[in-house]
C-alpha cells in the first residue's frame, strides 16, 4: 500500500489462501497425499494461524474537520505503529481505508487477545497535532480475530463476528 507502506488486502488474502491450502494438505491422509508434499506424522496435523483485524474509528471526522492530507499523515503514522507491534513472521496489511490486519502464522486465541489489547492501547494513545488550528486529536480502535483451527467452521469468523472476545474495544 503506497500510503501506509503495509502489504495490500490482496496480498494478505493470497497469504491466507496459501495457509489454508497448506492446512488442507496436512489433513489429507498419507495414502492420498501428493508425492513430495510435506506430510505431517500420521497424516494429520493442525497448525495454528490467525488473522487479527483493527478497525480505526474517527477517520471520517479527521478528514471532515482537518482535511485529507492531515488524515493521510495520521493514517501513515498509525500504520507504522501497527507494523512496529507486529510479531516476527507476521504480515501487516491495510485491508481498507479504516482497517488494518495481521496474518499471524503462529497465532492463538490467547496471543491474539493480548496483541489486540496492546495494539488498541498503543494506537489510542497516539495524538495528532493540527498545526493551523492548534487542535490535538486522537482516534479510537477496536480489534477482532479469528484463529485456525479453533474457528475454522464458523462463518464470518475472519471479521470477528463469531469470536467470543470480539471486539477488544477501549471505547
Amino acid at each position: 500500500d503506497s500510503l501506509t507502506g503495509l502489504f495490500t488486502r490482496d496480498y494478505l488474502l493470497d497469504s491466507l489462501s496459501g495457509a489454508i491450502a497448506q492446512q488442507r494438505l496436512r489433513f489429507t491422509p498419507l495414502a492420498e497425499a501428493a508425492p513430495g508434499t510435506p506430510d505431517a506424522p500420521g497424516g494429520f496435523e493442525a497448525r495454528n494461524f490467525a488473522v487479527l483485524t483493527v478497525q480505526l474509528r474517527g477517520l471520517q471526522r479527521l478528514a471532515a474537520d482537518y482535511g485529507y492530507l492531515f488524515l493521510e499523515k495520521a493514517l501513515a503514522r498509525l500504520a507504522a505503529e501497527f507494523a512496529a507491534l507486529a510479531p516476527e513472521g507476521a504480515l501487516a496489511a491495510r485491508i481498507s481505508d479504516g482497517e488494518l490486519g495481521l496474518y499471524l502464522p503462529q497465532g492463538t486465541p490467547k496471543s491474539c487477545r493480548a496483541l489486540g489489547r496492546e495494539i488498541i492501547a498503543r494506537l489510542a494513545g497516539l495524538t495528532f497535532n493540527h498545526e493551523l488550528s492548534g487542535s490535538t486529536v486522537s482516534i479510537r480502535a477496536a480489534a477482532g480475530y479469528a484463529c485456525f483451527p479453533q474457528q475454522a467452521e464458523l462463518p464470518k469468523a475472519a471479521h470477528g463476528a463469531a469470536a467470543p472476545d470480539f471486539p477488544l474495544d477501549l471505547d
